[in-house]
């Protein structure tokens, strides 16, 4: 019991949330950057797009798997979407977040 309520502890960990802001900032400039080309753009905004549709392959009234589905989905297409862009730019955007972060 213990152990899994130390787990949920480290679940909300602070620096878990702020990595997760931090790629949402990110995803935003390289969505914006005109390096990076449009079918990783089509990737990531078709699958966000799948996330808000109504129309699902697995309907979200079925308990916990319709969500899990679009988690995975969108965990799939973050993943795709880095693997397809410049990693240059992936770089020098990461590295711009950085360094404002020890800016401020």
């Amino acid at each position: 019991m213990v152990r899994t309520l130390g787990r949920r502890v480290a679940a909300l960990d602070p620096r878990r949330l702020w990595q997760l802001w931090n790629n949402v900032r990110l995803g935003w400039r390289l969505l914006r950057d005109g390096r990076v080309g449009w079918l990783p753009k089509a990737v990531f905004v078709g699958a966000i797009v799948y996330v808000f549709l109504p129309l699902d392959l697995l309907p979200d009234t079925l308990p916990l798997v319709g969500q899990v589905d679009d988690l995975l989905l969108l965990l799939f297409a973050w993943k795709l979407f880095l693997a397809l862009c410049p990693p240059q730019v992936v770089e020098e955007h990461a590295r711009q977040i950085a360094r404002e972060l020890l800016a401020q």
